[in-house]
């Protein structure tokens, strides 16, 4: 089995992001929790010449740039 850079670097597997967006279900049953519309977002996106902020809106299920 081939060994990923991130793994060789620090010795074991890299742990596993979750989207906030979209989380698993819960086994024991629990509400889900879901953004509400009118939930602003905020995202920096860093390039290797420059960097942003973006900054958007939950609508709708849909996230619109403001």
């Amino acid at each position: 089995m081939a060994v990923s850079w991130a793994e060789a670097a620090v010795g074991r597997p890299k742990a596993r992001r979750q989207c906030y967006a979209a989380p698993p279900e819960n086994p024991r049953g629990a509400p889900r929790r879901t953004m509400q519309d009118g939930t602003l977002l905020a995202a920096v996106d860093l390039g290797s010449n420059s960097f942003r902020l973006e900054i958007g809106r939950f609508e709708h299920g849909h996230i619109q740039r403001v």
